[in-house]
């Protein structure tokens, strides 16, 4: 039995008095100007805010930055840390995660800040803040043109655009006769795949779901759920994202939940002291929602439940790790009382530990969970790729023995499948692409060219890439079922097999009625390797 406390958990930052008097106070805080979100004008960006500066008078602030408590002395040394370096041209992400771990100061626009730079939405070099906040802004208003606007108004741009060609169709739209000439496709009554009306009436259900939850998002601050027009219009900003994150996500969509995932990052970027950075808090919190998601949506996708990014697998690293830190409370949790692991790690896992704590005390624990190097997700599927690749060939001294050679054969794999899996988060590392790469290094590993030899790993990752983007849709779960998935190339095959060997293929689908599992294996991957 050990039991580790993890350094952070020690922090001053938990000594501070509770907020729950500021936050649930029935006197709502002033309220600021609506301010509506335009074009992003490409200027310089504002440097950073000195955190013992006051805030706008107008900023709203709701709960504990409302009524702060007097910094203890780690507080402040860690504050100065932050602030030295954050003024650096170009800073250090290690340092800056490291600092921040331990909880980041609740000054003004610090949090802002470091959240921005710790999901990617801010690159190091300070000198590409303004470009990158003005390219993203401006792709962000572009999504909300198309994406929000009313079918209707979809339509009537349409046509606009298509009867200005002739006098006469230029005449006629200006006519309540003009409606006949919409196309067929955009009609509201269409049920079209491509037509903006029928996706419009599939979406409602999905928006409305959205609309009911965004209202009850932590209805006890006024930052959130109050009569006032700036509470509404946060809502509307949540809403927004939701909608446009489902709208470009189909394969995962909304799930509940997602708005409480979504508060805190609007709530941190909203409240910047910098009337520009809050302007466009919308817009910013998107792209970092969206970083976030990229990390921990497996665990909303329904089909994935069971594999090895899905939210069960991660359930049961979470009682593996509980069992390691902690074995005295794992055991009386899972042994004792025979508590399943779900019940109680379920909500901690989807909702990123939103519900379980205070408002301010989350914040706090989201500095340590962003501070990841590795990233949410990228931890499981490394101890993934590192048991596959050890497990690769275990009959051959060149990828499994102890020697210093196969070792290093062996972290050549992993980097290639790591560096792969973090290129294309559309695909990650499935099970079997180790057996892919095998024969590729191995050949090129082989190389009597020492020149060759010394960058296999570097030729070998190129030509891995080529071979995955041909078979890559294999390994896509939600493709199974389509045109360029799995099944269809099942299919494909046993037509193939028929066609070149039709008593081989009459034995194997017709007397063994296997054909199916028979050929699933080959094509999917590692079987083809062993074959």
């Amino acid at each position: 039995m050990k039991k580790n406390v993890p350094d952070w958990l020690n922090s001053s930052l938990w000594s501070s008095p509770p907020p729950s008097a500021a936050v649930s106070s029935s006197t709502p805080p002033p309220h600021p100007p609506i301010i509506e979100e335009e074009d992003p004008p490409v200027t310089q960006h504002s440097p950073i805010t000195d955190p013992t500066e006051t805030p706008n008078d107008d900023h709203h602030t709701d709960g504990y930055d409302a009524v702060p408590s007097l910094p203890s002395a780690d507080e402040i040394s860690r504050q100065a840390q932050i602030m030295a370096e954050l003024s650096k041209r170009v800073i250090d992400m290690r340092e800056l995660q490291r600092l921040a771990c331990q909880g980041i100061p609740d000054s003004p626009g610090i949090r802002s800040i470091v959240w921005k730079l710790l999901l990617r939405y801010l690159p190091p070099d300070r000198g590409l803040w303004s470009s990158e906040l003005a390219n993203k802004r401006s792709q962000y208003k572009q999504f909300k043109d198309d994406i929000l606007m009313n079918p209707s108004e979809i339509t009537r741009k349409m046509y606009n655009s298509t009867s200005c060609d002739t006098h006469d169709a230029e005449w006629k739209s200006r006519t309540i006769l003009s409606r006949s000439e919409i196309p067929h496709g955009e009609h509201p009554l269409s049920l079209g795949k491509t037509s903006v009306w029928n996706q419009f009436f599939q979406d409602t259900e999905i928006i409305d779901q959205i609309d009911r939850d965004v209202k009850r998002t932590h209805p006890d601050m006024h930052f959130f759920c109050d009569d006032s027009q700036f509470a509404k219009s946060n809502q509307d900003a949540l809403k927004n994202i939701l909608i446009i994150f489902a709208k470009l996500n189909p394969g995962v969509r909304y799930v509940q939940g997602m708005n409480e995932i979504l508060a805190p990052l609007f709530y941190v970027l909203k409240n910047d002291p910098d009337e520009e950075n809050a302007a466009f808090a919308e817009a910013d919190t998107f792209f970092c929602f969206v970083e976030i998601m990229s990390g921990f949506r497996d665990n909303f996708v329904q089909q994935l439940d069971n594999s090895v990014v899905g939210i069960r697998s991660t359930i049961t690293r979470l009682s593996q790790l509980l069992r390691e830190h902690d074995e005295e409370l794992w055991r009386h949790l899972e042994i004792t009382s025979k508590i399943n692991p779900q019940f109680y790690a379920f909500r901690w896992i989807t909702l990123l530990l939103t519900q379980e704590f205070n408002f301010a005390d989350s914040l706090h624990i989201w500095d340590t969970l962003l501070s990841d190097p590795d990233g949410p997700q990228d931890t499981e599927i490394i101890d993934q790729i590192d048991r596959d690749v050890k497990r690769t060939h275990p009959d051959m001294h060149f990828f499994c023995d102890d020697s210093q050679f196969a070792k290093s054969n062996q972290d050549a794999l992993k980097n290639i499948l790591i560096i792969f899996a973090k290129l294309n988060p559309g695909v990650r590392y499935v099970q079997g692409m180790n057996e892919i790469l095998a024969p590729l290094f191995y050949v090129l590993k082989n190389d009597p060219d020492e020149e060759n030899a010394a960058f296999a790993e570097a030729d070998t990752f190129f030509c891995f890439v080529e071979i995955m983007s041909g078979f890559r849709d294999n390994f896509v779960q939600q493709l199974d079922n389509s045109v360029v998935g799995i099944r269809s190339t099942i299919t494909r095959l046993s037509q193939l097999l028929r066609e070149h060997d039709e008593e081989l293929w009459r034995h194997l689908e017709i007397t063994s009625k296997g054909g199916e599992m028979c050929a699933a294996f080959p094509v999917s991957g590692d079987a083809v390797s062993k074959i």
